[in-house]
């Protein structure tokens, strides 16, 4: 598994594996968060995700999958695009900006996307209906079926 870009998702993706004992490489071109997280013991290295010709030395011909996590959508979009174009059995997932990006990477060959603006809207809706008197398990299901819905008709 390749992590491009360790800042907030990038962690968090990295913590859901360790619990998970799924190894992992993160690269980031920020040397605080490396050395921080290398202190930590983490699989972090120096690297600029969108540059695809690092990735062979971090094995991507053998990875599980490559997820890029960068928020900046030209940098996104270049790398999910010549990653699959150069290793077309690794899926890819990829954070997008929003639903519009998010269907741009899927063109590029991304597997899977998830756009910011679309689940943290999500987030925040099941947010108000708890705090307006919903039962948390009916507010999760109700946000459930329309995350479903909005995936499945890739609306999103």
């Amino acid at each position: 598994m390749i992590i491009g870009g360790f800042g907030r998702i990038g962690h968090l993706l990295a913590d859901l594996l360790d619990a998970q004992r799924i190894s992992y490489v993160a690269l980031d071109t920020d040397g605080e968060i490396i050395a921080r997280q290398r202190a930590k013991g983490m699989p972090v290295v120096v690297g600029d995700a969108s540059q695809p010709d690092l990735l062979p030395h971090l094995g991507i011909e053998r990875a599980a999958a490559f997820v890029s996590t960068m928020d900046a959508p030209g940098s996104a979009e270049h790398v999910v695009g010549a990653a699959h174009q150069l290793w077309p059995h690794v899926p890819i997932y990829a954070r997008a900006q929003d639903a519009e990006h998010a269907r741009r990477l899927q063109a590029l060959g991304a597997s899977g996307t998830v756009p910011d603006t679309v689940e943290a809207s999500l987030q925040l809706c099941e947010e108000l209906l708890t705090g307006i008197g919903f039962p948390e398990e009916a507010a999760r299901a109700i946000v459930n079926e329309r995350r479903n819905d909005l995936f499945a008709a890739r609306t999103v």
